[in-house]
C-alpha cells in the first residue's frame, strides 16, 4: 500500500490551521473498454480526489459488448485514431484495457496496444481489468468457486506472458469481477441488506434492490462503486479500510469498504512490487514566520527526498513545487512573502529513487 503523510500549513503570517492528510499522485490515463468497464472508469474520475488521489485524469474510449475488447477496439478505425492521437502526445502514463473473451482478448491483442502506447510513452504502465461473467442472473451458489478460479487463472495465461514480453513496464492485474462474486455470495447468504433480487432479468431495472439491472449483467450502483474501490486499491494502493464509509444511499447497511478490503487482500500478491515503494512517514514539522519570511523545518524517518509544495487555496490541482530537499532533517526559508495573503504549504516525502 502507498501511504504518504502530508503536513499542511495555512499561513496569514500566523498559523491558523494544521492538518495531516494522505494523498497519492494520480496518473494521466487512457481507459478503453466496454459497458462493464466504463462506469468504474468514469466514477474513478469523479471520486479519485475524495479518496486521496491527486491529479488522476482518465480519458475514456468506450464501445459496447465485444466491441470494447482489445481486438475489436483495434479493428475500429475511429477508436484507433482517437487513441493514437492521445498516445502520440507522450503524456499518457497509464493504459487501461479490459477483457471480454478468449477470442478477442488474446495476448497478441493486448500487444498491439502496448506497442502503440510504448512508441511515445516509454515509461507507461498497463492495467488489465477482468470483469464478472455475462448473464449473472444464471449464477447459482455452486458456480461461484469456479467463477473465481476462472478469473484468477487469467493471471497465468494472460498477465504473466505479458509481463515476460514487457519486463520494463508494469502490467497490473485487476480482477475486479471478484467483487461482484463476493456481493452475489452475500446475497445468496441473505446478508446483503436491502438487495432483494440478483438481477432484473429478463426485464431491465436500475433500482438498488437489484444487483444487476438486466440479463446481460450490467451493474447497478452497488456493484459499480465496489468495482471502483477495487480499482483504486489495485492501481493506487488506496486502503479502503482507511477511507470514510463508502455507501450507496439506499443501501446504508452494505459495508463496501470491507468488501473492497477483502478483494484487495486476494489481489495484492499478484501485483507485489508494482506499486510505488512506501515512502517514509513525516513525523514532525515546525515553522516560524515574520512579515518578510516563512521558514519550514521538518524531521523524517530516513535519509530521503522531500518535496515542498504550495497552493493559494488548497484546491485540487493547485499545488505547485516550491523546493526539493534531501536528508533526515530539512529547513526551507522563503523571503518577501506576500503580506496578508493566505498560502498553504505541504511537505511530501518522496519514495526512494533506488
Amino acid at each position: 500500500m502507498v501511504s504518504i503523510r502530508l503536513l499542511t500549513f495555512t499561513l496569514f503570517f500566523t498559523l491558523v490551521a494544521f492538518s495531516a492528510d494522505a494523498a497519492v499522485q494520480g496518473y494521466r490515463g487512457l481507459f478503453m473498454g466496454h459497458s462493464f468497464f466504463r462506469p468504474s472508469a468514469d466514477q474513478l474520475n469523479q471520486r479519485s480526489a475524495e479518496w486521496g488521489i491527486d491529479g488522476h485524469v482518465g480519458n475514456t474510449i468506450f464501445r459496447g459488448g465485444s466491441n470494447g475488447s482489445p481486438l475489436k477496439l483495434w479493428e475500429d478505425s475511429e477508436v484507433l485514431q482517437d487513441a493514437t492521437d492521445l498516445l502520440s502526445g507522450g503524456q499518457i502514463e497509464l493504459l487501461a484495457l479490459t477483457y471480454y473473451s478468449a477470442e478477442n482478448s488474446r495476448i497478441e491483442d493486448y500487444q498491439q496496444w502496448f506497442d502503440l502506447a510504448l512508441a511515445s510513452n516509454p515509461n507507461i504502465k498497463f492495467l488489465i481489468t477482468i470483469p464478472w461473467t455475462l448473464g449473472p442472473h444464471r449464477i447459482t451458489p455452486g458456480d461461484l468457486e469456479g467463477l473465481r478460479a476462472g478469473t484468477l487463472s487469467l493471471f497465468d495465461s494472460l498477465i504473466t506472458p505479458l509481463r515476460q514480453r514487457y519486463p520494463n513496464n508494469a502490467v497490473i492485474f485487476c480482477p475486479y469481477g471478484l467483487g461482484a462474486y463476493e456481493l452475489i455470495e452475500s446475497f445468496f447468504d441473505g446478508e446483503l441488506d436491502g438487495v432483494e433480487y440478483l438481477s432484473a432479468a429478463p426485464s431491465s431495472n436500475s433500482g438498488d434492490e437489484y444487483l444487476f439491472r438486466d440479463a446481460t449483467g450490467h451493474a447497478n450502483e452497488l456493484v459499480v462503486t465496489l468495482n471502483t474501490l477495487i480499482w483504486a486499491n489495485t492501481l493506487y494502493g488506496v486502503d479502503p479500510a482507511e477511507l470514510d464509509p463508502i455507501r450507496v444511499s439506499t443501501l446504508p447497511e452494505v459495508d463496501l469498504n470491507s468488501f473492497a478490503s477483502g478483494v484487495g487482500q486476494i489481489v495484492m500478491p499478484y501485483n507485489e512490487g508494482l506499486l510505488p515503494p512506501e515512502p517514509p512517514l513525516l513525523i514532525r514539522a515546525s515553522f516560524n514566520t515574520t512579515r518578510t519570511q516563512i521558514t519550514l523545518s521538518w524531521t523524517g524517518t530516513s535519509d530521503n527526498r522531500y518535496q515542498i509544495e504550495r497552493s493559494p487555496d488548497f484546491g485540487p490541482g493547485s499545488w505547485t513545487l516550491a523546493e526539493t530537499a534531501e536528508g533526515v532533517n530539512g529547513e526551507m526559508t522563503w523571503l518577501d512573502t506576500v503580506g496578508g495573503a493566505s498560502m498553504f504549504f505541504r511537505i511530501v516525502p518522496q519514495a526512494s529513487s533506488d
